[in-house]
């Protein structure tokens, strides 16, 4: 479940008591009653609604009914209709490397990986993670679920403690989530040393 705020405002001489939220599933052509919340002596009230999963699409509404102390109704107010969503968080996978993998220096390598969303991943973030920095592989890069990169050429670089990470956010919600490599990987030089 996804909570959405409802915001009402509203004005009485007697003071406002409380409100109820209801609403529309075009599915079903009915309303359906949400809950009720308290204005505590304010002139606006925050209802909490927590969307179920089942509901999805366009079409649906939302209204309230606000009442005083002394039991006076208002006319209902009504909000739509609007598209709800899948509002879930994306999942990633780093399928390679994955740990245990030995990388020369300045060689070739390719990264695979899976990334799923409900709606959808346009770009992806893949970073080379040391113990203590990051380096940028690309970032914005097309979430193909392939990468071919050069490893660095430096033996600055050098390390057992490697990882690669793929990030990413949902084209709609933006909702950001990721996966690393689940073990090290190594970069290595072997390239013959250089002669006296």
């Amino acid at each position: 479940q996804n909570q959405s705020d409802l915001l009402v405002f509203g004005s009485d001489n007697v003071g406002l008591k409380d409100a109820d939220f209801y609403y529309y599933d075009p599915s079903e052509t009915s309303w359906f009653y949400m809950g009720n919340t308290s204005f505590d002596g304010q002139s606006s009230t925050i209802f909490p609604w927590y969307v179920p999963q089942t509901l999805l699409g366009t079409g649906y509404k939302v209204k309230t009914v606000i009442r005083d102390y002394q039991g006076n109704e208002s006319q209902e107010v009504e909000w739509g209709p609007f598209e709800i969503i899948d509002g879930s968080s994306p999942t990633f996978e780093v399928l390679s490397p994955n740990g245990g993998e030995v990388w020369e220096i300045d060689s070739t390598q390719n990264i695979f990986w899976t990334a799923q969303s409900p709606n959808g991943i346009n770009e992806v973030d893949i970073l080379l993670i040391y113990p203590n920095k990051t380096q940028e592989i690309d970032y914005n890069s097309p979430n193909t679920g392939s990468y071919t990169y050069t490893a660095p050429s430096r033996n600055s670089y050098i390390s057992d403690q490697l990882k690669v990470r793929v990030r990413g956010e949902d084209s709609v919600t933006f909702v950001e989530s990721e996966d690393e490599s689940d073990g090290f990987i190594s970069l290595v030089d072997n390239t013959p040393p250089p002669s006296a």
